[in-house]
């Protein structure tokens, strides 16, 4: 029992909170470059269907993380396969990670709203 609760606590210890917001495979007005980052490959080649993938500034390229929204309750897993989000509001980046269509979805997310991310 000690055990699953200390690799609990691991688990967690590189956890973070920030903002989410989404982005669209198709056109999305914050990121005029049609490449996902870490992927190679176009954003509007992402599919909806299958892919979980999620943009963060840190945290290695095709790594997973684990996204739950307090909000929802709900959490999913997914990749990172693009950098960003980069929008700044006095000086400061505004959100910790974009969220792709599918997990958006997936987690009910309103298009700006707290949630943990935590690397896996």
């Amino acid at each position: 029992m000690l055990e699953k609760i200390f690799a609990l606590w691991l688990a967690f210890a590189d956890a973070r909170v920030g903002i989410a917001t989404h982005f669209s495979a198709h056109g999305d007005a914050g990121n005029p470059n049609p490449m996902l980052a870490c992927a190679h490959r176009p954003r509007r080649n992402l599919d909806d269907r299958k892919d979980m993938a999620v943009a963060m500034r840190d945290g290695h390229c095709r790594s997973r993380v684990l996204v739950c929204l307090p909000r929802t309750g709900r959490c999913v897993v997914a990749r990172i396969l693009d950098r960003g989000p980069f929008g700044k509001t006095k000086g400061k980046f505004t959100a910790l990670i974009d969220l792709a269509p599918r997990v958006a979805r997936k987690l009910k997310h309103n298009g700006f709203e707290v949630a943990l991310v935590v690397p896996l």
